[in-house]
């Protein structure tokens, strides 16, 4: 398989369960059909995007992966040297005290790698997601739309063809 589709179907992921609208005030609940764009007034018509599209072809997608794909891979081969010292250790009859010591650092990069990860991922995707967001607002604005949804509504426009376009053209 691809190495970036399970990379991008990943970060998909962590975008889904990152919660993308977090810009929300915490007293409201977060709408059962999040829009990512709201008309203050005016048309009655209503649109969806596919964000997974969005993300997937939008043209600041793939820089944004390959940069997380080479901290992923710089961190991978912190890791491996720490592994390759445990195994010398072991190799070498180092007392169980001593494996333990290593285990434990490799344990601890292990949970540094997620953290400095998952921050990146936020940092480094917040950008893709904000002009896709950008693309979605003026797209409603210049066609009308009551509301764009993320997801696909009875009755509503998909116009994520229509949003990708704008991507390509910024």
């Amino acid at each position: 398989m691809d190495k970036r589709i399970v990379v991008t179907g990943f970060l998909w992921a962590v975008f889904l369960v990152s919660g993308w609208n977090q810009n929300l005030p915490a007293e409201k609940p977060v709408p059962e059909r999040a829009a990512l764009y709201e008309a203050e007034s005016g048309g009655s018509k209503s649109a969806f995007v596919d964000m997974m599209i969005l993300f997937n072809q939008g043209p600041a997608t793939a820089p944004a992966v390959e940069i997380l794909q080479r901290e992923m891979q710089q961190r991978n081969v912190g890791r491996s040297q720490l592994v390759k010292e445990y195994e010398d250790l072991q190799n070498s009859g180092a007392p169980d005290e001593v494996l333990e010591t290593k285990r434990s650092r490799i344990t601890a990069y292990d949970h540094e790698t997620e953290v400095f990860l998952d921050q990146r991922q936020a940092e480094v995707l917040s950008p893709v997601f904000e002009t896709i967001e950008s693309a979605v607002k003026k797209l409603g604005k210049e066609k009308g739309y009551r509301a764009i949804y993320v997801e696909a509504q009875d009755g509503a426009d998909d116009v994520t063809l229509a949003v990708l376009e704008k991507l390509k053209a910024q």
